[in-house]
């Protein structure tokens, strides 16, 4: 009975496992300014810090207004302000996990909003001095008005990232680039996935706990 007791306690500890490793909102961008500068994030956690540098790229009326950060729509709305980067050369989003952190940390997914042109939205992703990775997404939404104008219901993609873990100290570098013509990037959002140790830890310290708790109530044994 006492061991069976000891995998139910388990069993459930760790039925909480999945709960504990779902993707977290590490590092997001939604507030563009009206300025052809660098951005700085405007979310972060401890631990992570981005910035974007647009030297072929500007900002323009016309941001996404679906409150979400590309598909997730479990990750918490961002407030827009109706601004948006215009691409026409690569906007660069710099995120930096800091040599201060003791463990490595896996990544979830990139997650942003677009529109553009027909030939979709090129993206690549350097970690340090690495070779970089290309891919390109489509269908895009069309830029419409073409111009700076009122904000409308983006595309949403995600890039899968969970593959890379960061190690204390390493960045990651994304390029958005427009197949052609101007392109608008909206709604960046950079999501993570917690240590798959820790929450296993928490997971068996769940366990643990019920199993304490079942020993001290448990009936003393009758007398004979």
């Amino acid at each position: 009975m006492k061991n069976s007791n000891i995998i139910r306690d388990l069993a459930l500890g760790l039925a909480l496992f999945p709960l504990s490793a779902s993707a977290t909102l590490v590092v997001a961008f939604n507030q563009f300014s009206n300025s052809a500068a660098g951005e700085s994030q405007d979310f972060g956690i401890n631990g992570f810090s981005g910035s974007i540098s647009k030297p072929n790229a500007s900002n323009s009326a016309g941001g996404s207004n679906d409150k979400t950060y590309g598909p997730g729509s479990n990750i918490s709305a961002p407030s827009g302000n109706g601004y948006a980067a215009v691409v026409s050369g690569p906007a660069i989003v710099n995120i930096v996990y800091s040599i201060l952190q003791t463990h490595s940390q896996r990544l979830g997914m990139l997650l942003f909003d677009a529109v553009g042109p027909p030939a979709g939205v090129g993206l690549s992703y350097q970690i340090n001095a690495g070779t970089p990775v290309s891919t390109t997404f489509l269908p895009v939404a069309n830029l419409n008005p073409p111009g700076p104008g009122s904000s409308q219901d983006y595309s949403d993609f995600f890039l899968d990232l969970s593959h890379i873990s960061l190690n204390p100290g390493d960045a990651i570098k994304f390029a958005f680039t427009s197949g052609g013509g101007a392109m608008r990037v909206d709604n960046i959002a950079l999501t993570a996935i917690p240590e798959t140790a820790s929450a296993m830890a928490l997971a068996l310290l769940i366990g643990g706990g019920l199993l304490t708790r079942n020993r001290r109530i448990a009936p003393a044994p009758a007398l004979a």
